[in-house]
């Protein structure tokens, strides 16, 4: 799979501690949802 860019932005955005809310907006088809499970999938990895 690709490696996007956006994907280490969100874990450290995840990692703040003061954060504000997160909102993505790119055009359709873009990989925003797929980014974001990547992300999620990349912190639990980590984890374990």
């Amino acid at each position: 799979m690709l490696k996007r860019k956006i994907i280490n932005q969100l874990i450290v955005w995840k990692n703040t501690k003061n954060k504000k809310c997160l909102l993505i907006q790119r055009a359709r088809q873009t990989g925003k949802t797929y980014a974001e499970n990547e992300s999620q999938l990349s912190q639990v990895a980590e984890k374990t």
